[in-house]
């Protein structure tokens, strides 16, 4: 959850309508649960807290539940998931006239509805945001309803995340979670786990658990520690070994390492 919609909910100041997309979904979805979980605090507050999927859900419940007032509480909650589903094979602007899409265009104030799942063609609006002009003219070209739902909504976009950007994420994510970790460690975390921020973010909390109370940086040895592979046939042991020109060790903790699981990428990393 970016800064400025944390500031809004902590003013008690929340937007009608958020909108999270993009190509990341492991980030909107974890944005999602921040949200709710700011929002829905108390036992009354879940009288008011409604999820719907878009692909199980018709648009005049949805409507109806947005449009009428909650209960023993300021604001009515909704998480949309999956809203594609609700507008698959539509698109026409006579769809306006659809429950949601009166909705959307004029939403109830005593309603927060986050709304998630749409198309993956829906985006590259982060690099036009900034240009009033230009953000319009995207938003204008983009088929109903996520035109109408951009217009109205405090909208956050997730980008795809690039191999070549995940160190950075790696850093960030880390002392987010109270932790540091130095840069060889996290080319090896890296090298460990497959290229998804879910996965990663996984390891990160494996990590953290790992490390209890201790205050250092996670090193290279932390990182190994939890890889599974005997200490004997570890890649370190293998630089060592290649180190020291060793042909005949490096090739017996190379086969053996090989025989365990495929760990060519993590040897080529760490090896160059």
């Amino acid at each position: 959850m970016d800064k400025k919609l944390k500031e809004r909910i902590a003013d008690n100041d929340v937007p009608s309508l958020i909108f999270l997309f993009g190509e990341e979904e492991f980030l909107i979805e974890e944005t999602a649960r921040d949200i709710i979980s700011n929002l829905i605090k108390d036992e009354s507050d879940k009288f008011n807290y409604d999820v719907f999927d878009g692909d199980e859900t018709d648009q005049s419940r949805i409507a109806e539940i947005a449009s009428s007032f909650p209960m023993m509480s300021e604001k009515r909650v909704i998480l949309l998931k999956r809203i594609k589903g609700l507008f698959s094979g539509r698109g026409s602007k006579k769809d306006l006239s659809s429950e949601l899409g009166r909705y959307f265009k004029d939403p109830a104030s005593s309603t927060t509805m986050v709304i998630t799942g749409a198309p993956e063609s829906i985006k590259g609006f982060n690099k036009v945001k900034h240009d009033p002009s230009k953000l319009a003219a995207k938003i204008k070209s983009v088929q109903f309803p996520y035109d109408v739902i951009l217009q109205n909504s405090y909208w956050i976009e997730y980008p795809k995340i690039y191999e070549s950007e995940m160190p950075s994420w790696v850093q960030q994510r880390v002392k987010h979670k109270g932790m540091d970790i130095l840069p060889d460690a996290v080319d090896l975390l890296l090298a460990f786990t497959n290229p998804s921020l879910r996965e990663i973010d996984n390891e990160i909390d494996k990590l953290k658990l790992y490390m209890g109370d201790t205050t250092h940086a996670i090193t290279i040895k932390d990182v190994n520690s939890l890889s599974g592979a005997a200490r004997e046939f570890t890649v370190f042991e293998l630089t060592k070994a290649v180190g020291k020109r060793d042909i005949r060790s490096s090739m017996e903790i190379l086969i053996k390492m090989q025989e365990s699981s495929d760990q060519s990428i993590l040897i080529t990393t760490m090896l160059a």
